[in-house]
């Protein structure tokens, strides 16, 4: 009976949750949003192990369902990715994993964000007008509207430059002015100007 029950079941740990040396990801999320980083990985809320009987030798396979709330499929430069949007927080549940062995369910755990993503603000106002606009967000500055955009923004700057430059200008030249009033004599009376009536 013994050799029997060694050679068909065995323990398994399906999982190693936060907090484990060795803790195990289960999957990827693309970030939206307004994300400064693009990638946020998946971790369980539990290590799982278990006594499982495996006869034949089959892989155990994962299955995640996510929250979709929270998760959702988007495209980015022609690829599918399940995405969730920023702010994300540590240990922010997004789905569930569950363990299956041919077709079998072993065992369900919580799916848990790994780490804190906040939103990057200057890319979430580039985001909302890229999607105003109705183009692809994974290559804005690319984009007919990007480069309009790029274009009304270098004639803006060079507008302001010059704006600033004409402003310094003019008061420079009044500091120069009212410097050499002083010195300025009148060549027919001697009289400082400073002291002339003008008519």
């Amino acid at each position: 009976m013994i050799p029997y029950v060694e050679s068909t079941y065995s323990f398994v740990r399906l999982c190693a949750g936060q907090g484990e040396t060795d803790v195990s990801f289960l999957d990827e999320l693309h970030v939206g949003g307004g994300a400064e980083e693009t990638r946020l990985r998946l971790l369980p809320a539990r290590t799982v192990e278990l006594m499982v009987a495996n006869p034949t030798g089959a892989k155990v396979q994962v299955k995640i369902s996510y929250n979709k709330d929270k998760v959702y499929e988007s495209q980015v430069n022609g690829k599918t990715y399940m995405t969730v949007d920023a702010p994300v927080q540590q240990g922010d549940v997004l789905g569930k994993a569950t363990f299956l062995l041919e077709g079998k369910e072993l065992a369900t755990v919580d799916v848990l964000a790994e780490k804190s993503i906040d939103v990057n603000t200057l890319l979430e106002l580039k985001l909302m007008m890229a999607s105003f606009l109705g183009i692809d967000t994974g290559d804005f500055w690319g984009s007919t509207a990007g480069i309009i955009a790029r274009v009304i923004l270098t004639i803006v700057g060079i507008w302001a430059f010059f704006a600033l430059a004409y402003f310094v200008y003019n008061k420079v030249l009044v500091w120069y002015k009212k410097r050499n009033m002083g010195k300025m004599v009148d060549k027919n009376t001697g009289n400082d100007p400073k002291n002339v009536n003008k008519l």
